[in-house]
Formats: C-alpha cells, sequence, structure tokens
C-alpha cells in the first residue's frame, strides 16, 4: 500500500523499548515495510513504516531519507505483529532483534561488474562482490586500485555456484516424499541421516534464488553445519550468532538482507533477521532448551521459526531423534506432518545398554564403577575413543571448612562457589560468573586440614580416570575449557583425528556431534535429574541420556553404553535401554494431562524484580490483587523463586494457566494497562516458560 501525496503521516516503528508507534510527516512516496531514517529526540533512527495515514497532525518532525534496497514484505510484519501478541514483547524491542539497521543500512550499495583482465582477483574471493563486501575484505583503498587498473563498469557481478543433492538411502527417499509444504517433523534416531535428507529437500529451493535459514541451538554447531553444506553447495554460507565480532555481523547482515547469502546457520536470534528471499526454515535438535531465551524478551526460536514459516507461507523442517513433549503433542494433534526414519545410515547400529546399580557396586571415593573402569581399558587397547557424561561443570560442587562451618558463596546469588582447576584455579558461581581465587587456607578461621571439598564435577572425573590410565589422553569438553567457538572446533578436529582417547564432557557433548571412531559411552550419574521440582525434568534427562548415548557406534564398530544409576528400576530407564521414546513421550503426556500441565494448557509467568526484596513482595502482592477474577484463569502465587536473589535481585512470581483456547494474552495485556510499577521494580513476562528457578 502506497499514498501519493506530499503530505503524508506516516507511522514508524523504531527499535527501541517502547510500546508505541511514531508519527512523521513524508514528502515523498513510501510504502509500508519501507525502512526510514527519522529525527529521535537528539539523534536519528532507522525504522519500518508500520502504517500510512491522510494527513490529520500539523508539525509533525519530516522523515529524513527512505532506504531504497530493503523492505519488509508485508508477510514478515505480519509475522513480527502475531510474535508480539503471542508472546507480549513490545514491537520494538522486537524490531531490534531483526537486524542492526542502524550499522547495515549506512553501507554501501554500489555493486560492479568485473572486466576479465580481473578474473583472477574474483577467483580468490570465496563471497559474492557486491561492493561493500570487496571493501570488507580487501580494503577500500586496494579496491579502488582494482577498479582503475580494471577498468570496471558499474552492473552487478554474477556469481555462480553448484548444488550437488546428497545420495540417500531408501529408506531416507521414501522419507524425503513424505515432507509436505508446511511444518514437518522429521524425527530420527541418532545417525539416521536426517541432515541428508534435508539437504536434499532444499536443493530445489536454492536452485529457485531462494534463501534458506538452517537453526542451530549452540554456536559450536554452527561450523559442523556449514562443513556439512559445503560437501555438496559451492555458494556462499552466512553464520550469525551473538560471538560474532561488530564488524562480522554487520558484514554477514548486509549478505542476508541483500540476497548474496543463500545459506544462513544462526543461533535462535536469527529467525528475526530481515531476508531478502526466504524460501524454507530447518530446526535441528528441535528439543533443546537453548532455543529458549528466558532473559530478556522471552520467546522459543523454535516456535518462532513455525511461526514465521506459516505466515511467509514456507516450509518448516523441525529435526530431533527426541521429540519435544510439546512438537510430540502437535504431531498427536495432526498439527505437523510426521516423518520417522527407524534406521541408522549404512551399517550402524544403536548401542547396547547396561545398568550399573550404584547400591551393589563399592566405589569408596571413586565416581567410576569397575565394570565401567575395565571398558575404558578394554577400549583403550583396541584403540577406540570412550566417553564419560556428568552434568557438573567444573571439579567439585562446595568448598567448605569443617572447623568452623564456613561456606564459600557467592556474594551476588544465593548459591554455593563451584571450584574449578580449569583453566585456572577458581571459585565461580554458574548463575552470575562471579569469582574470587581459590583460599588456600580457610577465610575465617585459616584451618586447611579440615577443608573439604563436595560433589564432583567433569575435572574431578578427568583426574581419577588419568589415575588408572595415566597413558590415556584426555580431553575435557566443557564450556570452561572450550569457551570460544574457535576452541571449540579445534578440539572437536583433535577429537575426530583421534588425537584423544577419552573425551569426559558436560551436555557440551549432546549436542549432535559425530565422532565415528567413538564407540563407548559411560554415564557417571544417570540420576542428576530425577529428583527436580520441574515438571520438565524427566523428559529433559531422556533428552540428554538418548543424546550422549547416541554419539556412540556411528561408525562401522557397534557401540556400546553404561548407566550409572541408584535407581535401575525406574521407566525412564527401561524406556532408554530399549530405546522406545514412543512409549516415553506417552507416559509423559499421559502425567501431564493428569496434572493440568502444557501441553494440554497455556502457562505465563510474571516475575517481579528489584534489589529489596520487601518491595518486590509487596509489588508482586499487588499485583496479584490487581488481577481480574476470571473462573477459566487460575492465578498461582506469588512465591519466591527458588534462587534469591540471583544477581542481587529478589524475585517473586506469578504463574497464570488457563485452556489454549481462551486468549490469556489479552487478559493480561489488558491488567498490565491499568498497572504501574516504579523504575525500582522490573516485570519480566514468560510465555511458556522454561526455567522454575
Amino acid at each position: 500500500m502506497s499514498l501519493q501525496t506530499h503530505h503524508l503521516i506516516v507511522s514508524v516503528l523504531l527499535p527501541i523499548h517502547r510500546l508505541g508507534l511514531f508519527s512523521y510527516e513524508s514528502t515523498e512516496s513510501v510504502k509500508i515495510g519501507n525502512c526510514v531514517k527519522v529525527p529521535f529526540g537528539s539523534r536519528s533512527l532507522w525504522g519500518i513504516v508500520w502504517a500510512l495515514h491522510a494527513p490529520q497532525v500539523p508539525n509533525l518532525k519530516k522523515i529524513i531519507e527512505v532506504y531504497p534496497y530493503w523492505s519488509a514484505s508485508s508477510m514478515f510484519l505480519l509475522f513480527l505483529r502475531q510474535c508480539s501478541e503471542y508472546t507480549l514483547i513490545p514491537l520494538g524491542s522486537l524490531l531490534r532483534m531483526v537486524f542492526p539497521i542502524s550499522e547495515i543500512l549506512e553501507w554501501p550499495c554500489q555493486t560492479f561488474r568485473c572486466a576479465s583482465s580481473f578474473s583472477s582477483v574474483i577467483q580468490t574471493c570465496p563471497w559474492p562482490g557486491t561492493f561493500a563486501q570487496w571493501v570488507f575484505m580487501f580494503g577500500l583503498k586496494r579496491v579502488k586500485k582494482w577498479i582503475q587498473e580494471a577498468n570496471l563498469v558499474s552492473v552487478e557481478i554474477h556469481h555462480d555456484y553448484n548444488y550437488t543433492s546428497p545420495i540417500l538411502t531408501k529408506h531416507q527417499k521414501e522419507a524425503l516424499e513424505k515432507i509436505g509444504f508446511q511444518t514437518t517433523f522429521i524425527e530420527g534416531i541418532t545417525g539416521s541421516g536426517k541432515t541428508e535428507i534435508c539437504l536434499a529437500y532444499i536443493q530445489p529451493i536454492i536452485l529457485e534464488k531462494k534463501q534458506i535459514l538452517i537453526l542451530v541451538p549452540e554456536i559450536s554447531l554452527c561450523q559442523q553445519w556449514v562443513h556439512r553444506v559445503q560437501k555438496y553447495y559451492s555458494g556462499n554460507i552466512g553464520i550469525w550468532h551473538s560471538e560474532l565480532s561488530a564488524k562480522e555481523r554487520k558484514f554477514q547482515a548486509w549478505s542476508i538482507l541483500t540476497g548474496s547469502t543463500s545459506i544462513i546457520v544462526g543461533a535462535r536470534s536469527a529467525i528475526f533477521l530481515g531476508y531478502k528471499n526466504l524460501g524454507a526454515i530447518i530446526v535441528d535438535e528441535e528439543h533443546d532448551g537453548s532455543y529458549k531465551q528466558a532473559e530478556g524478551p522471552a520467546y522459543h526460536g523454535r516456535d518462532m521459526a513455525v511461526f514465521r514459516g506459516y505466515h511467509e507461507k514456507i516450509p518448516c523442517l523441525l529435526l530431533s531423534a527426541t521429540p519435544s513433549l510439546e512438537s510430540f503433542w502437535n504431531i498427536e494433534q495432526k498439527r505437523y506432518t510426521h516423518v520417522a526414519l527407524s534406521q541408522r545410515y549404512g551399517n550402524a547400529q544403536l548401542p547396547d545398554i547396561y545398568m550399573l546399580d550404584l547400591k551393589e557396586q563399592k566405589l569408596d571415593s571413586n565416581m567410576i564403577t569397575l565394570p565401567l573402569r575395565e571398558a575404558l581399558q578394554k577400549n583403550l587397547i583396541k584403540q577406540e575413543q570412550s566417553l564419560l557424561f556428568i552434568n557438573k561443570r567444573g571439579y567439585a560442587s562446595l568448598w567448605v571448612c569443617y572447623h568452623c562451618g564456613f561456606r564459600a558463596a557467592c556474594q551476588n546469588c544465593n548459591v554455593w562457589l563451584s571450584i574449578h582447576y580449569l583453566p585456572k584455579s577458581v571459585l565461580l558461581c554458574h548463575y552470575c560468573g562471579f569469582k574470587k581465587p581459590l583460599p588456600k587456607t580457610c577465610p575465617e578461621c585459616h584451618n586447611l586440614e579440615q577443608v573439604k571439598l563436595w560433589g564432583v564435577g567433569v575435572e574431578k572425573i578427568g583426574q581419577e580416570v588419568q589415575s588408572f590410565l595415566p597413558n590415556a589422553k584426555i580431553c575435557i569438553l566443557s564450556s570452561d575449557v572450550c569457551y570460544t567457538p574457535r576452541q571449540l572446533n579445534e578440539t572437536l578436529l583433535a577429537i575426530k583425528n583421534q588425537e584423544y582417547d577419552i573425551l569426559i564432557g558436560t551436555q557440551l557433548v549432546a549436542k549432535g556431534h559425530h565422532f565415528p571412531n567413538l564407540t563407548l559411552v559411560g554415564i557417571i550419574d544417570g540420576d542428576f535429574a530425577l529428583s527436580h521440582l520441574d515438571l520438565r525434568s524427566g523428559e529433559r534427562l531422556y533428552q540428554v541420556l538418548c543424546q550422549v548415548i547416541g554419539r556412540a557406534g556411528r561408525g562401522v564398530i557397534p557401540g556400546k553404553a553404561y548407566i550409572q544409576t541408584s535407581q535401575t528400576k525406574h521407566p525412564l530407564f527401561s524406556y532408554l535401554q530399549s530405546h522406545n521414546i514412543q512409549g516415553f513421550l506417552q507416559e509423559e503426556l499421559s502425567t501431564r494431562k493428569k496434572y493440568h500441565f502444557p501441553p494440554y494448557v497455556r502457562l505465563i509467568s510474571l516475575t517481579l524484580s528489584g534489589i529489596d526484596e520487601n518491595t518486590v513482595h509487596h509489588y508482586a502482592l499487588s499485583l496479584k490483587n490487581h488481577l481480574p477474577h476470571e473462573s477459566w484463569v487460575e492465578v498461582l502465587g506469588p512465591a519466591p523463586s527458588l534462587i534469591n536473589p540471583l544477581r542481587r535481585r529478589w524475585r517473586w512470581r506469578i504463574f497464570l494457566k488457563s485452556p489454549k483456547h481462551y486468549k490469556i494474552q489479552d487478559y493480561i495485556r489488558t491488567a498490565l494497562h491499568t498497572f504501574s510499577l516504579p523504575s525500582k521494580i522490573r516485570l519480566h513476562i514468560d510465555v511458556d516458560p522454561y526455567d522454575f528457578l
């Protein structure tokens, strides 16, 4: 829609944390979705034209500039509107995640065709040749010199690429033919070749000059997907995540915006980027909790991907060996097309799983049982790799003095500090990052002899393994040791090159990595989440254990897995041993239905936080009393969060529960419209919360 008039009132959505739109006057023709630069206070901002009106309000500020090279489609704007209505995130906050507008739109947009004398330079360039990209790679001075020497003319560079489809097995071809146009769930056991099916599916979409977005739950998986895609595709592959430098983010966002990047691999925030011509979305490991952003604007990357696929009328593929309960429920409700793969690629088999009852094993001060030790020794002799999994970072969980009772606690959070020796010796808070040097004596009584370290972390397991396998090459794989994407990628490459015999890791090892020579997995503590007061604890435990066990036997040699547990009769382990994910999910669904938990109901969290506990509690009670009474809304709380304070802020939470067919977001929006809070109190809204700490 456009209005051809000399005086036009334009509603502009700006990337600021405010609810409303801002009105400006335009003296030139603009359309809904155009990017425009407008004055805002003492500065100028880029925003998106949200609506057009006939002149009504006099003396409005005028639009400074209209950006001619990209505009948001009506489908994309509808996606943003629906996201805001569902998540209750203000539109301005959503726009901040679309792309770094103020940086990207200032880039030069001139392009050039290269003369034949310049072809040698083109061949050295791995990216398409917009002027901005050439400057980014080689510098403005050098590019200007090349332009003068090669007698270039001002038209577009053409970039050719090839896409070779993967060779699929019979079962994979059958699965490929079942994929629907809208949301399709591809459920395949670990190592079944889900990736190859997706890469075959997107080939015709790429050849239509459309873009593909591949979402991954962890930054560490971005490069892994890039390597997979490069086996079949010679074109430009973009990457988007929070660890990119400002210069890299600018370059990547520009390439995505202009369409010069056809395949984009990114973390959850990539779902909000502005694309030139998005053709399909792939969500790898859709069950992974890392897709949920609980702090700041709260949203779930998987759900937003389904949202965007629906509103842009493009396919959305969800991939997992262990479906989330929400996705399994949507499959049951026939909302998703379901494609199942029950065989591993090639001749690989699922590993056999053995239970080790900790009640029957003599551990003394050690954590690794004798059968698991013997299995590790045999694997080392056979020159096959092994993996030990424990879901605890660091060396130990608690530093305590038994002489005076002192315990090392975080000064910002109500938690104990963990002991770390890697990469250096510190006491560290796993919630806020506070750390201090590891004390040599007790800070209170200066005693050393009665200091004890309680709990077991990944570093202590590494020490224990080294004590009985001194010649083994051991690799600790955790976020404390591999804390940058480059370090992690280098470590993963070293593992694949068999530079290590035994890997000892946290959940970082359960993220879809492929180690062909790894044939043994040991779960040090199979009970770590069974006693958690969390409705998703059982689901998460099954998913993590299944994914970790799935790292074994992916090559030609069959794999084995040992689970150390004191609850061998727990139904979860029975389902795990028989690889019966369907049975486990059905039982979980029955439990959720019985107690009226998601996915059968809608759950929303309202969290108030502040520096003073009494003030936060006061406003939490006021908010609860302010909420209108409705028979279809159940209000729970307010109650203090389990960890209080957290980062020096006290938190009280209210949960609202309702049947899904009621629009509880409208109920909350209306109630909050007439409720005010002082600036020192923050209100955080989380629709479909995952974290209950």
